[in-house]
């Protein structure tokens, strides 16, 4: 559910704010408003006029499922993940990856070469001897707090379970055989001597390819 509070003020706009508040249904006590959403996809268009007058006052915060969001961003992500679900059920296309085409926080497919400022799939494990161990809880949990993130969990769509299992499809551990993965250094100082120590894997992507419309993994 969200919460949206603001207090009282001694603005103009107060009892236009107040007004309004009262319309989509609140309460009023030790000059405190609240306001509670429980159909988030529709929240935005029941609330943004509102917004108008408080979005800027001090004292106007909001949570969703108890959990501190930003006041007016949250419900107009949440209003875009409505237009998605709409245009989902026609298509009937969540896309591939993690099943869900908002759910892109972590890149689930590697078409391209490797960027700094992208996080794969990939780069949540440990180094077990000669292998790359994928976190896979870690990845799962990382999607799930995101999906709370950005109203994405409120889709009707949106499936944990079989989110779940497709990162439980992701390999279990990965090795930097040089070709198709390589391991990522970083420097330490050990009994006063610099080394270098692999710190995580990063996928290669071979100069011939560049350009192509080729997938070098595709899971």
């Amino acid at each position: 559910m969200y919460k949206l509070q603001f207090l009282e003020k001694k603005s103009k706009n107060f009892p236009k704010a107040l007004k309004m508040a009262r319309q989509i249904g609140c309460t009023y006590e030790d000059g405190i408003i609240r306001i509670e959403i429980k159909d988030i996809l529709n929240g935005y268009r029941q609330i943004r006029q509102l917004f108008h007058y408080i979005q800027n006052w001090k004292g106007t915060q909001a949570t969703y499922n108890n959990r501190p969001v930003h006041p007016y961003r949250f419900l107009l992500e949440a209003e875009w993940i409505g237009e998605c679900y709409d245009q989902r059920m026609i298509d009937k296309d969540c896309g591939t990856g993690f099943g869900c085409r908002k759910l892109d926080t972590i890149s689930y497919h590697i078409t391209g070469p490797y960027f700094k400022t992208h996080t794969y799939w990939y780069n949540y494990g440990t180094w077990k001897g000669n292998k790359w161990i994928i976190d896979k809880k870690t990845i799962y949990n990382l999607l799930i707090a995101y999906a709370e993130k950005k109203a994405i969990s409120e889709c009707p769509l949106f499936d944990e379970t079989d989110l779940w299992n497709r990162v439980q499809n992701l390999p279990e551990f990965l090795i930097a055989d040089g070709i198709l993965w390589e391991k990522v250094y970083e420097e330490k100082f050990v009994k006063g001597e610099r080394i270098q120590v692999p710190r995580n894997i990063k996928h290669r992507y071979p100069d011939k390819l560049k350009g192509s419309q080729f997938c070098l993994l595709d899971f």
